[in-house]
């Protein structure tokens, strides 16, 4: 960490006094996130060097010269300064404020979770949903991974494709997802959820199944996000988090309305076998309940 007065807390005052410092490509990394600071909270490393015209190495460094270990590090630091300086309540409540009623907070909710699904419908590409839904009927077999937060929403892909009779397996441990990918084959689909698309081990993980030529479908907020790169279709979401945001309901509200979605795409091209098969797992269940 660089030493001097400045504390660790304060990344906007350590950017600004080091522009002498910074190369002519750092210097835009450091404009970018001068000029637009609540943007680069909720930016991937993608995100940030494409507003800056750079190298997403030339982001990671510029975070490391002032005094950070990367890029979630700085970002981390930066929201922090925002609700401490600037008292930013929204970067760790979303839209609501401290002093805001119940009431007014159920209406605020309501909104945000309302309008979370209509952005994402909006911005949805219904020809990569179709081209999800083929990739899934023609896998020997599809495996759900995601890590975190996301990885609650690969459970929901598990139970919801299991219903439906397809050949799912679901892996949310870091290293079984590694070795079960590493052994992946080109009938295999992978269905990666990272709502950032930047998620270490998602994305190492899925590199390796990439490289057994096998399908990927990624789920994600980030286009271009190092696992969007990866992806032979790209279903994307419209909520970007803060780092105190991250594991939001609103971005599992997205995420769960894509996968219903796509799964009931899916039900639309083989009606009987996925009729026959809804029958029999619920069937399967129906002495667990009273």
């Amino acid at each position: 960490m660089i030493k001097g007065s400045l504390e660790v807390h304060q990344p906007l005052l350590r950017v600004q006094a080091m522009l002498a410092e910074f190369s002519k490509a750092e210097r835009r990394v450091a404009n970018a996130i001068l000029t637009d600071q609540e943007s680069t909270i909720r930016d991937s490393v993608t995100d940030l060097a494409e507003r800056a015209n750079v190298g997403e190495t030339t982001v990671i460094r510029f975070c490391r010269k002032v005094g950070y270990r990367g890029y979630q590090d700085f970002k981390l630091a930066l929201a922090q300064d925002l609700v401490d300086v600037q008292g930013k309540t929204e970067s760790v409540l979303g839209p609501v404020h401290l002093n805001d009623t119940p009431d007014l907070i159920n209406q605020k909710l309501t909104q945000a979770i309302s309008g979370v699904i209509q952005d994402t419908a909006s911005l949805l590409d219904l020809s990569e949903v179709a081209k999800a839904a083929e990739l899934l009927l023609g896998a020997e077999r599809i495996i759900a991974v995601g890590v975190g937060h996301s990885g609650v929403s690969v459970r929901d892909v598990g139970y919801r494709f299991l219903r439906l009779g397809l050949p799912i397996t679901m892996e949310t441990d870091s290293h079984l997802m590694a070795m079960r990918l590493s052994v992946a084959s080109t009938s295999d689909v992978v269905f990666a959820i990272s709502a950032s698309g930047s998620t270490r081990d998602v994305v190492d993980a899925v590199t390796l199944a990439k490289a057994k030529g096998g399908g990927v479908i990624c789920l994600t907020s980030h286009a271009h996000s190092p696992l969007a790169r990866l992806a032979d279709c790209i279903l994307l979401t419209t909520v970007r988090e803060s780092p105190f945001e991250g594991g939001s309901f609103a971005t599992k509200i997205a995420q769960m309305y894509v996968i219903d979605l796509v799964a009931t795409v899916v039900a639309t091209r083989e009606p009987q076998s996925i009729l026959a098969s809804v029958q029999t797992t619920a069937k399967a269940v129906v002495d667990k309940l009273y």
